[in-house]
């Protein structure tokens, strides 16, 4: 394997802007778990309770918080763990790939809705 591309790879992958969005994790029984921090069309950043498990790859749900206008449904991701870190005695944040969507559309739109809503609560120059 040739490190460079890995390299390469992984650089036009930091490239990408992160969006602020926060759902609600879920497990595949709806139980919670926690809250996205970013998201983007590759990533996801989460903040879980230490008893998540540990692994490789995970399957979750993204509930949107429902605010005042009507949003994509739950959608059920499944993430390859990049790395997971301490928060305090009672948090981690896992940050991972994204490898699998069951609504590629319902996706977009989530990302599309919490970018916009990030720009209209903190009006920051996000050019």
């Amino acid at each position: 394997m040739n490190n460079n591309v890995d390299i390469n790879s992984i650089n036009e992958q930091r490239q990408l802007r992160r969006i602020l969005a926060v759902c609600r994790v879920l497990d595949l029984d709806h139980k919670f778990l926690g809250f996205t921090l970013d998201l983007n069309r590759s990533g996801i950043k989460i903040i879980v309770d230490k008893n998540f498990p540990s692994g490789d790859e995970f399957k979750i749900i993204l509930s949107p918080v429902k605010e005042d206008e009507e949003i994509s449904p739950d959608i059920v991701v499944k993430v390859e763990q990049k790395w997971r870190t301490s928060t305090n005695e009672e948090f981690d944040q896992i940050g991972g790939v994204i490898i699998e969507v069951d609504s590629p559309e319902y996706i977009e739109e989530l990302i599309d809705y919490c970018d916009r809503r990030a720009k209209e609560r903190y009006q920051l120059d996000w050019q």
